[in-house]
């Protein structure tokens, strides 16, 4: 508390018989969590898509994460909210219903979270996932894998895509993955601010008081329920 008064004396400037200004963000930041960690309509505002997907609001969800007692409740809606950002694109829930489907069938000394978060990436970005497979004991891909020819470095653009795409064929052969998702760039846009906000989501969790992690953390990237014809009929 010294320290706060202490950046209080050194940033605000007196505009007036009652009106001060404060020069430092982070004392905006810390004031704005205060003030909703003491009003619960403020908390429901703040976990809404208007501000879950704004950057400019990180530190605010941070710090409002800390400063509850108990953040159990937060924790719920906020994933409520997370899961708002794709329930209604049937598309987006079949494909984290897919990344779900392949994380259940392996056998790993990892969060069930971890394994999901390991799969979505690989769906997105397959080449960050060829270190991790000895890792989850997937040997079978290991041995595929070590066996494709990587280009020099003055390989044509040609064989690269050859590569991209034998790549692609052994994590269909092998694991059911890689398959294509035509995503269009609203779907892309959309799934971008469903992984930024969950990660917010998991460095709150990181410094929150809450009654049950574990169960908070069982639910990060678990499909919502689809509006319209199921994960698996979109997926036939």
């Amino acid at each position: 508390m010294f320290l706060i008064f202490s950046y209080l004396n050194m940033w605000s400037s007196f505009w007036g018989p009652v009106y001060y200004s404060f020069s430092h963000l982070t004392l905006h930041e810390y004031f704005t969590a205060q003030y909703i960690v003491n009003n619960e309509g403020a908390v429901k505002n703040l976990l809404s898509e208007k501000y879950v997907t704004d950057d400019s609001w990180n530190e605010v969800y941070l710090l409002t994460a800390s400063l509850l007692d108990n953040a159990d409740d937060f924790f719920e809606r906020f994933q409520e909210t997370i899961d708002d950002l794709i329930t209604d694109d049937d598309e987006l829930v079949a494909f984290i219903q897919r990344v779900k489907w392949k994380s259940d069938s392996v056998d790993a000394d990892y969060k069930p979270a971890a394994v999901r978060a390991f799969y979505l990436s690989l769906a997105i970005d397959r080449a960050s996932a060829i270190a991790f497979t000895n890792k989850l004991g997937l040997y079978d891909l290991e041995t595929a894998l070590s066996e494709l020819t990587i280009p020099d470095e003055n390989a044509s653009a040609e064989e690269w895509k050859k590569l991209a795409e034998n790549l692609r064929k052994i994590m269909v052969a092998h694991r059911d993955i890689g398959h294509q998702w035509d995503f269009s760039k609203k779907q892309f846009d959309n799934l971008n601010a469903y992984l930024k906000a969950t990660c917010l989501l998991v460095d709150c969790l990181k410094i929150s008081t809450v009654s049950n992690r574990d169960e908070i953390e069982g639910r990060i990237l678990l499909p919502p329920e689809p509006k319209g014809e199921s994960a698996q009929d979109s997926i036939e």
